[in-house]
């Protein structure tokens, strides 16, 4: 609901907006002796721009996801607390209860000096013109038009902004087209900056998440975004596969007084997705007809159930060719070989029919790239050679960056790859070329089998199925040492828990699938150094956190790349509530489980109920995050629902809004 007030014991306060028992809006945290912080709030953390000011409110700070930053004057504090959060500056002044305080600070409707309606949306208010409900709620195809031009366009749910086109303009010309969810941006959006500027991204509640693309105005230049941030530069080409691949949206129109669609040429990498079926006759007839990517052709080769499975060929009308593994009738294995018309080549690994692993992308007279794939794009390191072979340059995220020395590149080719460096002598065909290079499996000198995981051989002890795969439980020991110890399912590391302990004393423990680090993990560095993750195929996504070795310091994770420092206690409410996992053992030669008092956010989570009466007893019982208490308020069928308050047995409390029995609205204050 919008209004609720938790008091901690100790006097502690938050008050403000609450959504199924988290904060959640705009909120209000007030701490005895310490001070007052203004944030909005995002399933119960503070986060983006925030303003604090110290207990006698003679200075103010900014803070950034509810971390305190650089001081700013007392005039800018209470500019900031009435522009984005449209409340008063906090005074000494006596505060006033929940019943009037907040109802005037998170009022969202009100009446102008035309009679009319008015609505606040983020802060804002404005004029509407659209559809009603019945309640008098906007609901339905609208437009809000606030204070200074800007305006939103587009669906609105329970008088908010929800449908899947609506576009926000802001008075700088400034401009979001896309999906919306109960008053955030939420799925696939466009954003159009008055410069000329455009990002596709993809946003959850309001935040940029995962890969996205922007375009520079004069559209030359393109750039990868993760989670809105700007990083390497990438081709045209990749642009256009990311835009078609992940958005389903065309290139940006040109940034013009009067723009009309640009039209592309195929890129290199595009052309394996080109339409070239037109329904004419080829000379190549001999077996079933399939259809990839927009690309009609003939295949030659094995079938189960009429569906292209094991090995075979395609030769495409638009004279492309694919050789290689299939499954369920998809690209998919560990040998691949896919030839462009004008001789562009990749040879490697496939995964539903996309590049997924070691690859070689062959570029005729520009030269050899050799990358790790996911899901059709280079990541990390890798190294390319000209088409002499006469330099050789390390890549980034399939990006050419610096010069470095053929041995070097050779040495890289063979220890992260297993690969030889590229030789001006013919190349072998797939059947033997690939056959060597992609090997997951060969005897030893010993006469026992030996497999390949991620480049590296190693001997095996555990489960087999009846086809000689690994399939249960293991343990991979490898050259140099390093082990896997865990599930395997289909020859791949797979199950809840699995340990990789690399020879430098560095350990991953956590979740695997097919191969890959995937679910929650601890990855624990012989430094010391703890952090807990959460991984998607292989790579850490989200928010994390990082101790030190001594866990007197302790940072926040996006992505797997260290923020802002936080508090103990907010660390340990990340690894409870996220991970459900307890805090890092101390770093010793023989550790213990640590044991730390619970922090003042920790307490609302703390579990207290003991069975042992208590001299609140006016209404009946409730436990929320593990804290017992009796309930004073309004109820719907036994839940609560509405205004009420909760006496903790710990001494705390919460005042405010619930909404299906939790804290839920735009009121709470939680002492």
């Amino acid at each position: 609901g919008n209004r609720g007030l938790y008091r901690w014991s100790d006097g502690t306060q938050y008050e403000g907006s609450w959504k199924e028992g988290s904060f959640n809006g705009i909120g209000i945290y007030r701490t005895p002796a310490v001070g007052v912080d203004y944030s909005m709030y995002k399933d119960g953390y503070a986060t983006g721009v925030g303003v604090f000011w110290n207990a006698g409110y003679t200075k103010a700070y900014h803070t950034l996801d509810g971390v305190k930053m650089d001081e700013t004057s007392l005039a800018d504090a209470e500019k900031l607390a009435r522009d984005k959060f449209g409340l008063p500056a906090p005074s000494s002044k006596p505060q006033l209860g929940i019943s009037s305080s907040l109802g005037r600070i998170f009022q969202r409707k009100r009446v102008g000096a035309d009679g009319k309606p008015l609505f606040k949306d983020n802060g804002a208010w404005g004029s509407y013109n659209g559809d009603f409900d019945a309640s008098g709620k906007r609901h339905g195809q609208g437009k809000m038009t606030y204070d200074g031009d800007s305006y939103y366009e587009g669906g609105f749910v329970d008088d908010k902004f929800h449908c899947d086109k609506g576009v926000y303009r802001w008075v700088d010309g400034d401009e979001y087209e896309g999906f919306w969810s109960e008053g955030e941006r939420h799925g696939i959006g466009v954003f159009r900056m008055a410069d000329g500027t455009v990002e596709y991204s993809v946003y959850e509640k309001g935040v940029q998440v995962g890969d996205g693309v922007v375009w520079s105005a004069d559209r030359k230049t393109v750039n990868k975004l993760v989670d809105g941030k700007k990083q390497n530069e990438i081709s045209l080409a990749m642009a256009e596969k990311l835009a078609k691949d992940k958005f389903d949206l065309p290139l940006p129109e040109p940034f013009t007084a009067a723009s009309s669609p640009s039209v592309s040429k195929p890129s290199l990498l595009g052309r394996i997705f080109q339409s070239k079926d037109n329904g004419a006759e080829t000379s190549v007839k001999k077996g079933p007809r399939f259809e990839d990517c927009g690309d009609m052709g003939t295949y030659d080769g094995e079938l189960l159930d009429g569906l292209r499975q094991g090995e075979g060929k395609m030769s495409y009308d638009s004279g492309n060719s694919y050789e290689g593994d299939f499954s369920n009738n998809q690209f998919d294995g560990n040998r691949g070989l896919y030839r462009w018309s004008d001789g562009t080549q990749y040879e490697g690994s496939w995964k539903e029919g996309s590049f997924n692993g070691i690859g070689i992308y062959r570029t005729p007279a520009v030269g050899v790239d050799y990358s790790m794939y996911k899901d059709g794009y280079a990541t990390g390191v890798g190294v390319f050679w000209n088409a002499g072979y006469t330099k050789a340059y390390h890549t980034l995220d399939g990006v050419k960056m610096d010069e470095t020395s053929l041995a070097d590149a050779e040495k890289l080719a063979r220890d992260k790859f297993g690969l030889p460096a590229p030789s001006s002598k013919p190349q072998l065909g797939i059947s033997s070329s690939l056959g060597r290079i992609f090997q997951r499996k060969r005897v030893g000198a010993d006469g026992k089998p030996l497999f390949k995981d991620n480049g590296a051989w190693g001997s095996y002890n555990g489960d087999f199925d009846a086809s000689g795969k690994r399939h249960g439980q293991g343990k991979m020991t490898y050259d140099g040492d390093s082990y896997y110890e865990g599930g395997f399912v289909d020859d791949k590391f797979h199950c809840d828990k699995g340990v990789y302990r690399w020879v430098d004393g560095d350990e991953y423990e956590g979740f695997w699938s097919e191969g890959e680090r995937h679910g929650i993990g601890v990855f624990r560095m012989a430094d010391g150094t703890v952090e807990y993750s959460v991984y998607e195929k292989g790579v850490q996504v989200g928010d994390g956190v990082v101790w030190s070795a001594d866990r007197k310091t302790v940072n926040k994770l996006v992505d797997g790349k260290k923020q802002n420092e936080i508090s103990l206690a907010m660390a340990e409410k990340l690894a409870k509530d996220k991970f459900d996992l307890p805090l890092p053992e101390p770093f010793t030669a023989a550790s213990s489980p640590s044991v730390s008092k619970p922090s003042l956010l920790g307490r609302i989570f703390q579990s207290k109920d003991n069975g042992a009466e208590t001299s609140v007893k006016k209404g009946p019982r409730f436990e929320d995050c593990g804290d017992m208490g009796t309930y004073d308020g309004e109820l719907l069928d036994g839940l609560r629902q509405g205004e009420g308050k909760m006496s903790y047995d710990s001494g705390n409390s919460y005042e405010g809004d619930f909404s299906n029995n939790q804290f839920d609205g735009n009121r709470g204050l939680y002492r």
